[in-house]
């Protein structure tokens, strides 16, 4: 729902400076206008735009159409807003955990395997 590009770039520098990653694709745009242009399937989704539940909701349906089984959606700050993005994260039918670190970060997929990789490797990020 909202744009930061000085947020987008000293990502994008991390990850291919830092981290030596520099196959994605980073857009600077609302989630619609994205979404709505986007032609390819998504393996991660960063959703970290407007925090109440219908924004949220609607930056996930949105995007709904790009995801396939495999896919990991990331939510940001579920740990801060728990009525609103928190309840929505509750609320999603498939497999999640929280890493409680920088105010909640939700990941969600659908396929528990993947989740439980993801899940073992979230656990030797340093905090």
């Amino acid at each position: 729902s909202d744009v930061c590009s000085s947020d987008l770039i000293s990502t994008q520098f991390a990850l291919d400076e830092i981290f030596g990653i520099n196959n994605l694709q980073f857009i600077p745009s609302t989630f619609e206008r994205a979404a709505n242009s986007w032609t390819k399937q998504v393996d991660i989704l960063h959703i970290d735009g407007f925090h109440d539940y219908e924004s949220v909701s609607d930056d996930h349906e949105q995007w709904k159409k790009h995801l396939h089984n495999d896919s990991i959606i990331l939510f940001h700050d579920v740990l801060e807003f728990p009525k609103d993005l928190g309840k929505y994260f509750d609320e999603l039918d498939g497999y999640k955990f929280i890493r409680p670190q920088s105010c909640g970060l939700g990941v969600y997929c659908k396929n528990k395997k993947l989740l439980d990789f993801v899940k073992e490797l979230s656990l030797n990020i340093p905090v």
